[in-house]
């Protein structure tokens, strides 16, 4: 063997070293960044079992139990990772699918919000208009021009109740107090008014 030729084995050999360095290099780096990114995913799936947990509690359920059984030990980052998203995802769904419920209203969850409100001022519109009725049924003379007050004040007490019972009614588990709607109760609530006082005034005038 001549002296190139030992020259050039060398130098093949050199750059054979250097290229398996540099993927041994490559292969660290990326088990790096693969076991820093499954260190992140478990994070996220322990924040999401904590969330799972609270909601759990709130609604006096009791957790799944998912298997007995332990998983498989994984040796390949890359296949611990991908499980470890599709846990993620599923779990992601879960709790999507489960705080969804839980903001929601417990009654009539599926009504919109103007119709729910809507049931109940009417319910307690028709309930103080019916007592007004009643009350100006019983009375007769000067008494009547005291129950015009009831025509004004049971309309108001009407509203306060509806919106109350809104409040303690469609209350959701979780997210901030249902709307009220105000102008659509007072509009609901008001409305009995004008009948009532045609009512009082054709009387009035009848019996004048």
């Amino acid at each position: 063997m001549t002296w190139r030729e030992y020259a050039t084995l060398a130098g093949q050999l050199e750059a054979h070293r250097g290229v398996q360095a540099a993927r041994a290099v490559g292969h660290v780096n990326a088990r790096t960044a693969l076991g820093a990114e499954l260190t992140s995913l478990e994070e996220l799936l322990a924040g999401q079992q904590e969330r799972l947990s609270e909601l759990y509690d709130r609604f006096d359920l009791s957790e799944p139990v998912l298997s007995a059984q332990q998983p498989p030990q994984v040796t390949d980052l890359a296949e611990a990772l991908r499980r470890a998203r599709d846990a993620a995802e599923r779990s992601s769904s879960q709790l999507t699918a489960v705080e969804s419920a839980a903001r929601r209203s417990p009654y009539l969850p599926h009504w919109s919000t103007n119709l729910r409100n809507a049931l109940v001022y009417g319910s307690t519109s028709a309930v103080a208009f019916f007592v007004n009725v009643a009350a100006f049924l019983a009375t007769s003379g000067v008494g009547r021009l005291l129950v015009t007050v009831l025509f004004i004040a049971l309309p108001f007490l009407a509203y306060g109740v509806g919106s109350s019972l809104i409040g303690v009614l469609f209350k959701p588990v979780l997210g901030a107090k249902p709307p009220k709607t105000r102008p659509l109760g007072l509009a609901i609530c008001l409305a009995p008014i004008l009948p009532l006082c045609a009512l009082w005034g054709i009387s009035w005038t009848v019996g004048g």
